[in-house]
């Protein structure tokens, strides 16, 4: 069983890469089935490698006899986007009542008070740290 890229039919035992839309599709036959799986990259010269893997994949578990029918296995794994960050809310004492502190001064003017804990926490590392002094030589 081989890997075909290009319009030619692909011979018996093959799973061909074709242009779909503009999109990449995987087809092939196996046990007088056929069967298709589209991957969401644009058909590229640079996109490619991802047919000839998901290819390569599938011919491998069909020759170790654990070919997934459904083809749940080899559907590419959609990226979940990141919940939206909520923002910091920082009192407004602080700014009106009271001299703020360096840290507080530096969240009040950055991202308009919207930062996330890791910024947060570099922050609190930039303002905390102490540089190190090398002692000096005495002659």
């Amino acid at each position: 069983m081989g890997i075909r890229m290009g319009i030619k039919k692909t011979t018996k035992g093959e799973i061909g890469i074709e242009n779909f839309r503009g999109r990449i599709r995987l087809r092939w036959r196996y046990q007088g089935e056929r069967f298709t799986l589209s991957l969401p990259y644009s058909y590229l010269p640079e996109n490619l490698h991802h047919g000839t893997v998901k290819a390569t994949e599938i011919k491998l578990d069909i020759l170790k006899g654990c070919f997934d029918f459904t083809l749940e296995k080899y559907k590419p794994v959609p990226v979940v986007k990141p919940e939206a960050l909520k923002p910091v809310e920082i009192p407004a004492t602080i700014a009106k009542t009271q001299s703020p502190t360096l840290l507080q001064s530096w969240l009040l003017n950055s991202t308009n008070g919207v930062i996330t804990s890791v910024m947060l926490m570099l922050k609190i590392q930039l303002i905390t740290c102490t540089p190190v002094i090398a002692p000096q030589k005495s002659n």
